[in-house]
């Protein structure tokens, strides 16, 4: 509870920038899991599906990582959109909020990044797992949390998964792959 009593101090300090989305930088090419965006939305509840339309354009795509060895099972069916971040339309350099999109059987490897996680579920019913644990589905508005430096991971089933995702603390260094017990890491992308 006191984490995030934490995400809400943070997110209660955040105003608006005078950033032009116009000027925000756009990947060569957007991620190939965007392809999920329209199926996914026809699953939000209808309160927010129309307010994520119209961000679509305003979010920051990318997909996390460079494509490599340990990326690329996922990254055909993976999309991550930052509204709050550094270099964001709502500038931080505490905090990240975003979507996460994976597209249906989709499998996210283990990673742990150095910053502290929360997840929502906004579509369809992610599995995740933490630390070896076991998996938990993710649904009717219940939260994912992953302290910092905690592995964990994310499965799809025959459907996209549309979730809201919220970083605080070290949100700039690499996360880095989780693989027979020893870290990886995974190009990121800058």
């Amino acid at each position: 509870m006191e984490e995030l009593r934490r995400f809400i101090g943070l997110i209660d300090g955040l105003e608006l920038s005078t950033f032009d989305p116009a000027q925000k930088e756009e990947p060569a090419q957007p991620p190939a899991g965007l392809r999920f965006w329209d199926d996914v939305l026809r699953e939000v509840d209808d309160a927010f599906a129309a307010p994520l339309h119209a961000l679509k354009t305003v979010f920051q795509w990318s997909t996390f990582y460079k494509e490599s060895d340990w990326s690329r099972p996922f990254f055909a069916n993976f999309a991550a959109g930052k509204i709050v971040g550094p270099g964001c339309v709502v500038q931080s350099d505490d905090l990240i909020i975003g979507v996460v999109l994976m597209g249906p059987h989709t499998f996210y490897p283990a990673h742990a990044p150095p910053a502290v996680e929360v997840y929502t579920a906004l579509a369809g019913k992610p599995h995740f797992r933490a630390d070896g644990g076991t998996w938990r589905v993710l649904e009717d508005g219940a939260f994912a949390f992953h302290p910092a430096d905690m592995p964990h991971t994310m499965k799809t089933d025959e459907r996209p998964m549309l979730a809201l995702y919220a970083w605080r603390g070290d949100i700039t260094a690499p996360s880095y792959g989780w693989e027979e017990g020893r870290k990886v890491y995974p190009p990121k992308v800058q």
